[in-house]
């Protein structure tokens, strides 16, 4: 098996995955060069990608991570912000949509 690259795109962080149960949707997160999140996906076992596509808000020190809950819809992305606090995002299908803002964890303030 070879490495095959992603859709084009040049990153600061380790990537992050998650994938349905069954191993055909599989979403990637990486931190891009202006310190936001970036997401993308695969419909087909990972045979083809989607472009990137960066987060609207936020600002990140870490890299991402993900998880995925059994029913391989929801899931949680998290970081630790540029002011040192960690937050979360949240898609109830599978990244199609996401929750606005950033949430701090532990705290009901959010981040743009």
């Amino acid at each position: 098996l070879a490495w095959k690259p992603l859709t084009s795109g040049q990153f600061y962080s380790s990537p992050s995955a998650v994938c349905t149960p069954d191993g055909k949707r599989v979403a990637v997160f990486a931190r891009d060069k202006n310190n936001r999140f970036a997401a993308c996906y695969s419909a087909n076992y990972g045979q083809n990608w989607s472009m990137w596509n960066q987060f609207d808000n936020g600002s990140f020190i870490s890299s991402p991570s993900s998880s995925i809950a059994p029913d391989g819809k929801k899931i949680t992305l998290v970081g630790i912000g540029n002011n040192m606090n960690l937050y979360f995002l949240k898609s109830s299908n599978f990244g199609l949509t996401w929750s606005s803002k950033w949430t701090r964890i532990n705290n009901t303030d959010t981040f743009c």
